[in-house]
């Protein structure tokens, strides 16, 4: 089957390259920020356009770290560029490295449609603790997410009419799964209900932790059907450098953040709505949940009434069919067979080169080169060893 991931990816990529408004903004803050000497981290690097700005600024050397398998054109951009010399790339999560010295400026563009859910807050965090120097600038210096509950059938149609019955059939078991994402959307101001609120401000130079909870009130200007919660993002990149996807945006590499609800919310004038939001496992699981409070023909406050809460653990297909029941019995296969070969002689006393003369005689042909052997066992070594610098808090 043909992978869609190259295309997807060179097209992502592009679409941030060629937004001048994020891009440019980037720039100025890394002029301003980076001086000649510094020592800079840049964490998701991506296609290494932050990295090479660092350069052009003066940095001595930027270490720049990127996951994802852009990263071998990063190299190539990097080389063509005459800058192979100041940058050195890490091709995995900015919690699985260590730096041969401590890096004073920390730029990162793990920036998401509403600005948290790409794991900013731990990657700062982590960096912080151990890839940082004491009082290191960090671009971006603040990240502020706003939401405001909207009315758009358009878009809560995305997450689809599962409660009626198709082909004589009842798909109903669907819609819990629907609901329950954040969905990408591109927000106007005409479908606010409310004034929009500020959910959550941090500033990343004093955070703490990478999990949080939000919350914010509004009240209803006019009578309309609440379909979800619609968010977006600022971030002060530098004192006077300042980056948003605020509808309408004017950045058309971000869109806006969806949480709808699971079913629609009549509300009129004066009604108040409280969201709140918390999220776990580095942003990786959000939950929201709404409280309505209807005005009366009194203009009093109704009854309190509290929505049911959604979260993104029940809306993922791995909860339905791919995760393994817990009765089940898993057998090793071949490629935990070696790997728990790998591990068991990841002992403090064999060298890599022993490691994989083992591994040689023991699975001759499990792998296609001795380079693939070797980047296999490094991979592992990184990761569980003391010497290859384990993360202390998984991702």
């Amino acid at each position: 089957m043909f992978d869609t991931k190259t295309v997807e990816a060179f097209e992502l990529h592009y679409s941030m390259l060629v937004d001048e408004v994020r891009t440019n903004r980037f720039l100025s803050a890394i002029l301003q920020m980076v001086k000649p000497g510094d020592v800079v981290l840049d964490i998701g690097s991506g296609t290494g356009v932050l990295a090479c700005f660092a350069c052009l600024a003066g940095a001595k050397h930027v270490y720049a770290v990127e996951q994802g398998a852009i990263i071998g054109l990063a190299k190539e951009i990097c080389a063509r560029n005459g800058l192979e010399d100041r940058i050195t790339f890490y091709n995995d999560w900015s919690t699985h490295i260590e730096l041969p010295e401590a890096a004073n400026v920390l730029v990162t563009e793990t920036i998401g449609n509403i600005g948290f859910e790409e794991g900013m807050l731990h990657w700062v965090l982590d960096a912080k603790g151990r890839l940082l120097s004491d009082n290191a600038r960090i671009i971006p210096r603040t990240l502020e997410m706003f939401a405001v509950p909207i009315e758009s059938e358009e878009d809560y149609h995305r997450v689809g009419n599962w409660d009626n019955y198709y082909y004589t059939f009842d798909f109903s078991p669907l819609h819990t799964l629907a609901s329950s994402n954040l969905l990408w959307m591109d927000l106007m101001p005409e479908m606010f209900l409310s004034e929009p609120a500020s959910l959550l401000f941090t500033d990343l130079t004093q955070v703490e932790d990478d999990d949080f909870s939000a919350e914010a009130s509004y009240v209803v200007k006019r009578k309309g059907t609440v379909h979800g919660f619609g968010g977006w993002f600022t971030a002060e990149l530098t004192p006077t450098v300042r980056l948003s996807n605020v509808p309408p945006s004017k950045t058309p590499s971000w869109s806006h953040t969806f949480m709808p609800l699971e079913w629609p919310l009549a509300v009129k004038t004066g009604d108040r709505l409280q969201l709140k939001i918390y999220t776990t496992h580095n942003a990786a699981q959000w939950q929201w949940q709404v409280t309505h409070v209807a005005r009366t023909a009194g203009d009093r406050d109704g009854p309190s009434i509290l929505l049911p809460e959604q979260t993104t653990k029940f809306g993922q297909l791995v909860g339905f069919g791919s995760m393994q029941a817990l009765s089940s019995t898993p057998t090793r296969n071949m490629d935990g067979e070696i790997a728990l070969f790998i591990l068991q002689r990841i002992n403090g006393a064999l060298s890599i080169a022993e490691i994989a003369q083992q591994v040689e005689e023991q699975f001759p042909e499990s792998f296609d080169s001795y380079e693939k052997l070797l980047e296999h066992i490094n991979k592992l070594v990184r990761i569980y060893s003391r010497d290859g610098n384990s993360p202390r808090k998984r991702a």
